[in-house]
């Protein structure tokens, strides 16, 4: 069996124990965006895939698909969720957490459900200043983290 190349390390305790204890969601959609937004520049996207573990919820409880978000950038994949960073070569990622169903961002960093319900807004997500793009992604996090 091939070795995956990963480096892991605990960023928040705080939100690590209280993930770990199942007091807290995963984050791993903000996560994403912070990321993105100190990677962009770089080529990097935005990617959301469903894991064994998200697909098991899925067919556990039903309804609307779970995801994982993480960052993509030159083969390797940057993820921060429950107060973790890791940083690990796609291709193991993808075996490691046994990731299916991938999708990347196609609005600059944002997924079609995470954008305005009128969708004629939707061409300016693509043709946004990095001020613009930094300011919607604050917006969304706080939004999202109350």
């Amino acid at each position: 069996m091939d070795t995956i190349s990963i480096r892991q390390k605990v960023v928040d305790a705080n939100k690590h124990i209280s993930s770990v204890l199942g007091l807290t969601l995963a984050d791993c959609v903000t996560a994403s965006l912070k990321i993105y937004m100190k990677l962009y520049k770089a080529g990097a996207v935005r990617v959301r895939g469903q894991r064994l573990f998200d697909r098991d919820c899925d067919a556990k409880y039903g309804g609307k698909p779970r995801y994982h978000y993480w960052v993509e950038n030159k083969g390797m994949v940057f993820e921060e969720h429950g107060g973790v960073q890791c940083i690990c070569d796609k291709i193991g990622f993808y075996r490691m957490r046994q990731i299916e169903n991938v999708e990347y961002a196609p609005y600059v960093c944002f997924f079609q459900d995470e954008l305005p319900e009128n969708k004629e807004l939707w061409y300016m997500f693509n043709d946004m200043s990095e001020n613009q793009i930094k300011y919607l992604i604050e917006v969304y996090i706080r939004k999202s983290e109350k």
